[in-house]
């Protein structure tokens, strides 16, 4: 598979390809959203937790 010996390396490489496209829709889906009120940290959390998994 794309000349890689071992098939884990591939999943690697095509898994964080993924991770990527996912992270950006993710942020293109959410790039205008408001906050709904008064903040309570909720938002903060979430921001937090998505921008760990896109790095």
């Amino acid at each position: 598979m794309l000349g890689f010996a071992d098939p884990w390396v591939a999943a690697g490489y095509w898994l964080s390809i993924l991770a990527t496209v996912l992270c950006v829709a993710y942020g293109v889906l959410n790039w205008n959203k408001g906050m709904d009120g008064e903040s309570d940290g909720k938002l903060t959390l979430a921001f937090s937790l998505s921008a760990s998994l896109c790095i």
